[in-house]
């Protein structure tokens, strides 16, 4: 949105241009804290996978979605908390028509009051729709009582053809956790386990196993049910180096086969990897393969144990100078104590299990990785630094395009009267802090 055409406007930016080839300013590092410790985006997910009903013959495509009890409005209930929503999905075609959609009215609970206010704590569901093989978009959101949406998601979906004749595999369906079902329970149940999507298909040193479910699809001949079949699996990184491999032997259950297994995965470099499956029937010599993506992030205490001087780096936004010679000098197991410390002064809720300024901080440190990375780490860049300090913008003026000067963004802080204005230089998305009020 254009806001200003004054003369005076242009003139400070040409201005900030200009400068911005002899310095880019520094903010002072004297910081204790961040602003709009709750502004966060909403932690809500959703994924999907392809699965066949050889009893039909039809493709099924499952949506599941996962969403932070944080952003659900809970009502005090007879031993706990109760919040009531629905989760709306919609599937469109290529050509953007309507094509399917269901509701599900959900319910969570929560124990105590600090559970109603947990990130950590979600509310699980699915869709189930049968849909012919083709290209979808899907939009899925979030209601409350008042009908308003709380939350949104879109993303493209893609349900293949399943050739009959072949050895087929579903998709591979990254899950936090695997465990007997219990007959109440109205959620995903695959032959009796419950299956929790991971949903995000994010990973840390707080959950060592990669655990994944498939179903695999032999219909082209009765074989004996002791039969067996060969599996491969294996972590590649994004260059496509394999860093990980397992194999297995999988025993064959009928014409659908329910498997799951998992993999340790506390070796792996944080950043995007790819989970792939090869499966192998010994007496025909057929195969089949799928793959998946998925990211590893340490946490912050395993980034303070696996890189310690990356760690206090991103610590140097709010630190004081003092803070950070501490940091900077402690050795062996006095860093992991010292680094603790550094955040327990900083809780706003001593007492309680969550430490929010912590958890925010670090949250939008891998914003600015997800958004603002180029050729170093989003976290180092200007715009991740205005980020970290100061929350999202209330709003972002975008000018990737105008005659006679380089790409540039203001982002506008209401609350606090600030004002950041950031230049492309290089035409490369790496954008600098030229100027600020």
């Amino acid at each position: 949105m254009f806001l200003c055409p004054h003369r005076n406007y242009w003139f400070a930016l040409v201005l900030a241009l200009i400068c911005s080839f002899f310095f880019v300013p520094h903010l002072s590092a004297q910081r204790r804290g961040v602003g709009n410790l709750r502004e966060g985006p909403v932690s809500f997910s959703i994924d999907t996978a392809n699965f066949f009903d050889p009893e039909s013959g039809t493709p099924r495509l499952e949506i599941l979605y996962k969403v932070a009890n944080d952003h659900l409005q809970f009502l005090k209930v007879q031993n706990g908390y109760q919040a009531s929503f629905q989760v709306l999905c919609v599937i469109y075609d290529r050509k953007g028509r309507q094509v399917t959609g269901d509701v599900i009215s959900d319910t969570q609970w929560a124990r105590t009051y600090d559970q109603t206010n947990s990130r950590r704590n979600f509310a699980h569901g699915h869709f189930v729709f049968t849909l012919p093989a083709g290209e979808y978009k899907l939009r899925v959101w979030v209601e409350g009582k008042n009908s308003r949406p709380i939350v949104s998601s879109e993303r493209e979906a893609s349900v293949p053809s399943f050739d009959v004749s072949s050895l087929m595999l579903s998709d591979l369906l990254l899950v936090d956790e695997i465990r007997p079902a219990e007959a109440e329970m109205d959620t995903l149940v695959k032959k009796d386990l419950l299956i929790v999507p991971s949903v995000n298909r994010k990973y840390s040193d707080l959950q060592p196993l990669l655990w994944f479910y498939f179903e695999i699809y032999d219909l082209s001949a009765e074989k004996p049910m002791g039969s067996s079949y060969e599996a491969v699996f294996e972590v590649a990184d994004l260059s496509g180096e394999v860093v990980l491999a397992d194999s297995s032997t999988l025993p064959r259950q009928g014409d659908l086969s329910f498997m799951h297994d998992s993999l340790t995965i506390t070796s792996l470099e944080e950043g995007e990897h790819l989970l792939r499956l090869r499966v192998r029937d010994p007496e025909t010599g057929r195969t089949a393969q799928k793959e998946t993506p998925f990211t590893v992030r340490w946490s912050a205490l395993g980034q303070v144990e696996k890189n310690y001087g990356e760690a206090i780096e991103q610590l140097r936004y709010i630190a004081t100078e003092e803070e950070y010679r501490k940091l900077k000098r402690a050795e062996g197991e006095e860093r992991k104590e010292v680094w603790l410390k550094f955040w327990n002064d900083r809780d706003p809720t001593p007492g309680t299990p969550q430490n929010e300024m912590k958890e925010e901080y670090y949250r939008r440190i891998e914003y600015a990785n997800a958004h603002f990375s180029v050729v170093s780490p989003g976290w180092k860049s200007d715009r991740g630094r205005i980020y970290i300090l100061y929350g999202r913008p209330d709003e972002i003026e975008r000018h990737p395009m105008e005659i006679g000067l380089k790409p540039y963004e203001i982002w506008h802080y209401y609350s606090s009267s600030h004002t950041f204005y950031f230049v492309d230089e290089n035409g490369y998305g790496d954008y600098r802090l030229v100027s600020w009020r």
